[in-house]
Order: C-alpha cells, then sequence, then structure tokens
C-alpha cells in the first residue's frame, strides 16, 4: 500500500481548519459509524483523523504513517483532559502515555537503536491534540462531541534521543536476556512490564504478557511535549542528567552534603518560607533546589517528564512510621465508568509514578522541621500491590459509586458526643469509602477547613478526595530498600 503524501502547507491548512471543530463536525466519511454496534472502539479518535481528517485508510505497515515534503511520519492522535491538581497552572494534560508501536520481542535482539522499528516509527511524529471534554468515562460514539485542540509536528531533541535509546536499549537487553534463558523452552515475558520500572525514565511497555506489549511514551513526557507546543517554558536543571541513573547519581552526591541536617536547616540553607511548621511541599522544594533550580517539579524541563512524586516521609529510630503517605487525587465519578480495573486510573498511576522519598528520622511529637534528614529512598510500587491491595481498594469504590451507597455520616467521641472540627468548630462528618483501618491504600479527602466541602455527589458533599497508602505499609517496604549511593 502507497504512503500518502503531504507538503507540510497541505496538513497545516487541513489540521488548522479542524481546530475548534469536534471529532464529529470533522468526521465527513463517518467513521463514527462503527460505534453505533460497538460502545468500545479501540483508537476511534485516530482512526477519524486518518480516514476522515487526512484521508488515508487504516494500515498496519511497519513503516511511519505519512510522508511530509519526502520526510517519513508517524500520525499519532491523542486525548488530552483538565489536570486534577487543583493547583495545576497547565490548561490540558495528558490523559495517558502515547502508545507507539509494537515491542516485538522476537525480533528486536536483532536490531540496534538506530536502525530499530521504534525508532523508525517516532523520529517524526504529527501529534493530533484533541480534549476528552468528559469527567468520566464514555462510550465510543460520545467521541464525536470531544473537540480537537491542536496539533505539532515533534522531533525529540539531541537530549531527548538520547535518553530514549538508553530505555529502548535497556528494555531491548532485558528482553535478549529472557530469550537466552528460557531458550528451547516458550517464550515468556510476563516480567517485562514490571521489571524496568525503576530504570526506565521516558518510556514503559503496556499490556502485559501474554498480549503483545507495546513501547509506550509516558504520560508525563506527554504532557510536557503538549505544553511545549502551546507555549509553556520550562526551567532547566544546571547538571546534566537525562535519565534516572543520572538522577540518582546526583542525589548520591547530594546526600553525602546534607544528611545530618535538620528540616528547618535544609529550608534555610535553600532560602525556602516556612512558619511553625513544616511549608507545603516540603519535600519537592528542597529537591529541586538541591538541584539547582527553584519552584515545583513540574515546572522543571527533566523532571516534568518524570511521573516522579516527591515525598518526605518521617521514620523513628526503628524505623517506625508516624504517618501515611498521600499519593494523588481521584475522581470518584470516573469509577463509574471503569470496566476493567487494568483500565482505571489508580491503576495506571500506581503503575507508571515513581517515588522518591526524602526520609527523615523523628521523635513522635517532635516538630518535623526539627527532624533530621538520613537520605534519598527511590521507590516503585510492588505489583502485588497493585494487582491485589490497590485493586480491592478500587472494587470497593466502585461498587460503593455504582450501588449509590456513598454516604456521609456523623463523627463521636468515646462519650457519645459530636466531635468537632479543630478550626471551625463544625460538626465532623466521615464519608464510607476505604479506610486505612481495613485498606492498604484508601481515601482522605482534602479541603481548607471543614465547612467547605466543594464535590456534591447524589445529594452527598465530601471534600476532593485523594488516595493515600498506609504508613506502616511504607515504612516496612522502605526499610527494605537501601539508601541511594550505599
Amino acid at each position: 500500500m502507497e504512503r500518502p503524501e503531504f507538503t507540510r502547507t497541505q496538513l497545516v491548512n487541513l489540521l488548522e481548519d479542524a481546530k475548534g471543530r469536534t471529532l464529529g463536525e470533522v468526521d465527513v466519511n463517518n467513521v463514527f459509524k462503527m460505534t453505533e454496534t460497538s460502545t468500545k472502539v479501540t483508537g476511534i479518535a485516530g482512526s477519524v483523523v486518518e480516514q476522515s481528517l487526512l484521508g488515508y485508510g487504516a494500515n498496519s505497515s511497519p513503516d511511519p504513517d505519512i510522508i511530509v515534503d519526502g520526510v517519513d511520519f508517524e500520525v499519532k492522535t491523542t486525548g488530552l483532559r483538565k489536570p486534577r491538581k487543583q493547583s495545576s497552572k497547565v490548561k490540558l494534560e495528558a490523559k495517558e502515555p502515547l502508545t507507539i508501536t509494537a515491542v516485538r520481542a522476537e525480533e528486536i535482539d536483532r536490531e540496534s537503536f538506530p536502525d530499530s522499528h521504534f525508532w523508525k516509527k517516532t523520529q517524526n511524529l504529527l501529534l493530533v491534540y484533541y480534549e476528552y471534554a468528559s469527567p468520566k468515562t464514555v462510550i465510543a460514539s460520545k467521541y464525536r462531541d470531544f473537540p480537537v485542540v491542536g496539533y505539532h509536528f515533534h522531533t525529540f531533541s539531541e537530549e531527548e534521543r538520547l535518553t530514549l535509546q538508553h530505555d529502548w536499549e535497556l528494555i531491548r537487553d532485558y528482553i535478549k536476556t529472557l530469550r537466552q534463558e528460557q531458550q528451547g523452552g516458550e517464550p515468556d515475558y510476563s516480567t517485562l512490564s514490571s521489571a524496568l520500572r525503576k530504570q526506565l525514565t521516558y518510556l514503559g511497555t503496556s499490556p502485559k504478557w501474554p498480549k503483545q506489549p507495546r513501547f509506550r511514551i509516558k504520560r508525563a513526557f506527554v504532557s510536557n511535549m503538549y505544553n511545549k507546543s502551546v507555549g509553556k517554558t520550562y526551567a532547566s536543571i544546571p547538571e546534566d542528567i537525562s535519565t534516572m541513573e543520572e538522577l540518582e547519581n546526583e542525589l548520591k552526591r547530594i546526600s553525602k552534603k546534607y544528611v545530618g541536617r535538620t528540616a528547618r536547616e535544609l529550608c534555610e540553607t535553600f532560602d525556602i518560607k516556612y512558619g511553625r511548621t513544616e511549608p507545603k511541599s516540603m519535600a519537592e522544594l528542597i529537591i529541586v533546589r538541591m538541584l539547582g533550580a527553584k519552584g515545583k517539579a513540574s515546572n522543571i524541563d527533566f523532571l516534568s517528564k518524570l511521573n516522579l512524586l516527591m515525598k518526605s516521609i518521617r521514620l523513628t529510630e526503628k524505623g517506625a512510621h508516624v504517618e501515611d503517605t498521600k499519593l494523588f487525587p481521584l475522581d470518584l465519578t470516573e469509577t463509574l465508568d471503569e470496566a476493567e480495573y487494568e483500565k482505571s486510573l489508580i491503576y495506571y498511576e500506581l503503575r507508571d509514578s515513581q517515588l522518591l522519598f526524602m526520609v527523615f528520622k523523628t521523635v513522635k511529637g517532635q516538630n518535623r522541621l526539627d527532624d533530621v534528614f538520613q537520605g534519598f529512598k527511590h521507590f516503585v510500587m510492588p505489583e502485588e500491590l497493585i494487582e491485589e491491595d490497590a485493586k480491592n481498594t478500587w472494587t470497593e469504590v466502585r461498587s460503593i459509586m455504582s450501588e449509590n451507597r456513598l454516604a456521609s455520616v456523623p463523627v463521636f467521641k468515646k462519650d457519645g458526643t459530636r466531635r468537632l472540627a479543630y478550626k471551625t468548630r463544625v460538626p465532623m462528618e466521615a464519608t464510607n469509602l476505604p479506610k486505612s483501618e481495613e485498606y492498604t491504600f484508601f481515601l482522605k479527602g482534602t479541603g481548607s477547613d471543614a465547612s467547605k466541602k466543594n464535590v456534591q455527589i447524589n445529594g452527598v458533599r465530601i471534600y476532593r478526595q485523594n488516595i493515600w497508602m498506609k504508613g506502616e505499609v511504607v515504612a516496612s517496604l522502605l526499610n527494605e530498600i537501601s539508601f541511594i549511593g550505599q
């Protein structure tokens, strides 16, 4: 099949005309007709862009989709959404990772990166963006209401190319090792999507074996690519850091300099303002300053691409925890339409995120500013916790929501009287969502005070909810991990 050829001017004219119009309005060839018989059509947005907007049919060719002014380009259509974090300064972020192409485990061990199937597909990208303009998951036919919001011709910088090559070679070499170990037997790549999570910087693979795994660019990197295309600028780290390995090496150097200092001393060293207790997002602010930059990680070019959550954790002399760990926001209504756990927000976030902990030694009851910095620990969520514990939480939340059982009930003291919020003296209430007493991953509301519950679901007014992880589990897992540099 001959690949379609365009001039860049032709494509710009087509795409500019599509901006602001919905996928349904763009669909002149009635691609959405296939959604009349199926509520789930994988890649329906991409099919509309390719078949109706650009005018070429679906193909399974190993070559990039189109030729632009004599240069190969792969066309990728991807969804954007409004950020879940209320504090985010960007208007849109990637809804999910960007799937590129099949890993091809039977062939990849004979490839080098420059001539690889992956790089052939990735070297030049035409990215077309639509806004997933719904707070919950929708059936395929509803994609017709989503607007096309932008596009850009993307070529990776030399530094990004080298990082992608580093990740690709890690995956290739791991597959090569598996094939050598399994010589003569049936191939089994079941560990591929989990074994390298801590080492990979921009890439991942999904779905899990025995389904055929595909290369994916991490969601945070896709968000970075989009926001750069609409004019956002990012600060840089002075040091030459472009992989997780290089980041760990720099953190090792930093640790030697600052281990043994109190949180108060670190805040003063890096000119971070604080009050009677620690500043909000203290670990993130300190780590960014330690790396030679300022502000939030989301505004630092390299860090913004990582899906790296920077957290502080307080452990006693014996390694016991004194608090739970907040992970990420959760929109309860989204779980109603998540038919499979493996495609849920909780699953995606736990699999794609890594955590960098600043570990502080504390004494129970001590002001956090007096805690002593012990070093860094790099942590990825164990597979069994994602597959079992987090799934239990998701199942219970989904059950509560689908059965309309969400409730907010009064909280009482041991003497039977109502508990009052410390700040507002408003009578306290609690939801029937998973709690830390029974679940490793549980839900907890976030709000400025008890009088401001900004979320209302079926008449029940609650705080915005976040997924938390039980402190004793985090502490136990971290106690098994060495400090970076040790």
